[in-house]
């Protein structure tokens, strides 16, 4: 069997994570098999579905990577073909067109609960051959009785009686299929060998298999993976955090992490936790994928977003990750080529969870002048720490190599010679460099910065503080 699997999401909104999820497990299962992935957008709902909500959706999967490998598939261009075998099932005696009034409907459905039975339509219409230039939905003729399982490579079979289930609709009275009807014919159409969704898809999948089997087609393979809950196992919602993909790519996740985080909800491979997109497709199956709800935890979510900057991509890699935000933060980044821009991330790479923190904790090396506030100045900048800073000053001015041993090498002699611990130089020339009493170590620091820099600040701090 070709696998050929899809992500069918529906352009109403942006690109959550439970989506993403479902999008992943879809690609991941198509790649191992060296199959097709299909991405069709469901756009029949009119009110909801718009072209920016599409462009949202792609920009999502671009920025995970989840490519696909077919044109995008929509659903407002197949509308004549579900027509078409919408006559065909009528034609057939399997659907039938009715024109109950939603008075009428609600009346049923009132009558059901005061006499607690199912809710389901009574089935008026079904022999009464309403004209096709009448208002009308379109349903399907379930049978009374009879199973409409199946089985799940998740949860392996899956029970259902057709004789509780109503005759549901398939075209509404807009013209437009409804959900499970659409599905199955798109599913057919396009070869989809394994319908992969979330569980909560598991009470239509029976109603999809009596549409297959009235039009006599062969039914796929159905995997409905575990939902997404929040900490508090709840299902996952903004007050969990923030649910759009989009939002973490913001707040500084590389797609890496998230891929690798998306994987761990609900699929494991032994105790691995940090996987490779290449060990992913080379590891994944159904016969790890949890049967219970995955929780969205954003701490771990933080950590291995923090290992992936800290192992797993290099300084010079992460530079084409920080460039747009050192632009958007305002930080010109002119006076530092390539090599020493891979150089200041090296100094925070270590530091930082987030791509965010990385681009704020390193904008000190940008900075036009630096101000330390009143409070450090006054604690820091003692006339004996101002002494020290321009013996520093004259120490670094005739280095000729400006590197990590030359640099080091030039702080400890001084300190010797003055008889002091590095640590009562280092302070006030962090401060003097950076404008803050915490930062990186101090030689990987100042090659970084550079000499002209870097003796600039020092100058200026000892300029600012001694009096005219």
């Amino acid at each position: 069997m070709r696998v050929v699997t899809r992500f069918a999401p529906s352009p109403t909104g942006e690109l959550h994570v439970g989506g993403a999820r479902t999008a992943l497990f879809n690609w991941l299962f198509a790649r191992h098999h060296g199959g097709t992935f299909i991405l069709r957008i469901e756009d029949t709902d009119a009110g909801r579905s718009t072209p920016e909500n599409v462009a949202v959706i792609f920009q999502g999967m671009e920025w995970l990577g989840l490519d696909w490998d077919t044109e995008p598939q929509f659903q407002t261009a197949r509308l004549a073909l579900y027509d078409k075998r919408i006559e065909t099932l009528i034609a057939t005696g399997k659907a039938y067109r009715c024109d109950c009034t939603k008075d009428r409907l609600d009346a049923i459905r009132a009558a059901q609960t005061a006499a607690s039975e199912p809710i389901r339509y009574d089935r008026h219409c079904r022999d009464l051959a309403v004209p096709a230039d009448r208002p009308h939905v379109v349903r399907f003729i379930c049978p009374d009785s009879g199973d409409c399982g199946f089985e799940d490579v998740v949860h392996g079979p899956i029970k259902f009686d057709a004789g509780v289930m109503d005759d549901f609709v398939l075209r509404r009275t807009d013209g437009l299929p409804t959900y499970n009807y659409a599905v199955v014919v798109d599913d057919h159409d396009m070869a989809i060998s394994h319908v992969i969704r979330g569980d909560d898809h598991i009470a239509n999948t029976p109603r999809q298999v009596l549409l297959y089997r009235a039009f006599g087609w062969e039914t796929p393979i159905f995997g409905h993976i575990p939902m997404i809950l929040g900490a508090d196992k709840a299902k996952l919602s903004k007050r969990h955090g923030a649910t759009s993909v989009m939002k973490y790519s913001e707040d500084g996740y590389l797609p890496e992490a998230m891929i690798n985080f998306l994987a761990r909800l609900g699929w494991s491979h032994g105790d691995q936790e940090l996987f490779t997109r290449d060990e992913l497709v080379q590891f994944f199956d159904f016969d790890h994928v949890q049967k219970t709800d995955a929780v969205f935890d954003v701490q771990k979510l933080q950590w291995m977003n923090g290992m992936y900057i800290r192992e797993r991509l290099t300084a010079d890699a992460l530079v084409d990750r920080l460039l747009p935000l050192w632009t958007a933060a305002g930080c010109d980044v002119s006076g530092y080529d390539r090599p020493r821009l891979a150089k200041v991330v090296a100094t925070m790479q270590q530091r930082a969870n987030t791509l965010v923190d990385l681009a704020r904790d390193s904008a000190f090396y940008f900075a036009a002048d630096i101000r330390p506030t009143d409070e450090d100045r006054a604690k820091t900048y003692t006339p004996e720490a101002l002494d020290h800073l321009g013996a520093l000053l004259a120490a670094l001015t005739p280095l000729t190599t400006w590197d990590h041993t030359g640099l080091e090498a030039a702080f400890r002699t001084l300190s010797e010679a003055r008889a002091v611990k590095p640590g009562v130089i280092i302070g006030p020339a962090r401060l003097a460099m950076t404008g803050r009493k915490n930062s990186p170590g101090m030689w990987e620091m100042a090659e970084a910065m550079g000499r002209k820099r870097t003796l600039d600040r020092l100058n200026a701090a000892i300029t600012a503080e001694r009096p005219a």
